[in-house]
């Protein structure tokens, strides 16, 4: 492998010095909290999270396996595009990612708002019900027991304000979510042009140790993360929607600036 170019150098430095000082300072101040990027209707969001979020970590396994792969394909990308536009790149994905996952977002916290005002306008136990198992399935099974209940006193003006109440707080977990931080929204892009520009390139996998051909392997890290992303477990804190973000704004950028046209090997 040729030795890591300056610029990937570079930003995995900065990177490892930005996760050093998150932990140094964390009794004194909140890294993740300011910097990292919060959604657009929360009151701690600023428009320069969506650079500052891809230098920040979450822990010892996360930085690992994203300066890995920054470290491997990184310098491959950077020598072939040139430092500017290897920069470029490497920006545009990650705020790509972080716009991807905030527009889905959006959408769901839309959708979730939608039928919030129509549970407040017509309060009813099914209608409960549905909202909790379509929106908040974990809350389902915790609350049954106040479900049943309310099943069987529907007019219970008591029970008809808590709920209302559970609703709200679902509502507004869904618009204040917890701050996304790391690099992985750039690093799945520079994965993904590798893949288009070395296709054919067989790789060593670490677990299992197994060659691979590039194009295979991006099949397969797109696949895990769109399995993932529709299974949408409430324990999973990745946000794999970006991932998928910085996946989609690599494969474009490699079309807009070479088309059919870039090296293959």
């Amino acid at each position: 492998m040729q030795p890591i170019t300056p610029l990937a150098r570079n930003l995995l430095f900065i990177n490892i010095a930005i996760f050093i000082a998150q932990n140094v300072l964390a009794s004194q101040v909140n890294l993740v909290n300011l910097f990292g990027f919060h959604y657009f209707q929360s009151p701690a969001f600023q428009p320069y999270q969506l650079i500052t979020y891809m230098f920040l970590h979450a822990n010892l396994s996360h930085i690992f396996g994203n300066m890995l792969a920054l470290y491997m394909f990184g310098s491959i990308l950077e020598h072939l595009l040139g430092a500017k536009r290897f920069l470029i790149f490497y920006l545009v994905c990650g705020v790509g990612a972080a716009l991807f996952h905030a527009g889905i977002h959006y959408i769901e916290v839309h959708q979730v708002t939608e039928a919030a005002t129509a549970y407040f306008n017509n309060p009813t136990p099914i209608g409960f019900e549905n909202f909790l198992m379509t929106y908040a399935n974990d809350n389902y099974q915790l609350n049954q027991s106040f479900i049943n209940q309310y099943l069987d006193n529907p007019q219970n003006l008591s029970m008809i304000e808590e709920s209302k109440t559970a609703v709200m707080t679902i509502v507004e977990q869904a618009t204040i979510s917890l701050p996304m931080i790391g690099a992985s929204g750039s690093v799945f892009g520079i994965l993904v042009a590798f893949g288009m520009i070395f296709p054919n390139l067989r790789l060593m996998l670490l677990f299992p140790p197994i060659p691979m051909k590039a194009k295979y392997l991006v099949t397969i890290y797109i696949a895990i993360e769109i399995l993932l992303t529709m299974r949408n477990s409430p324990t999973d804190n990745v946000a794999h929607l970006a991932h998928l973000g910085g996946a989609l704004v690599g494969f474009t950028l490699i079309k807009i600036w070479y088309g059919n046209s870039h090296q293959q090997i």
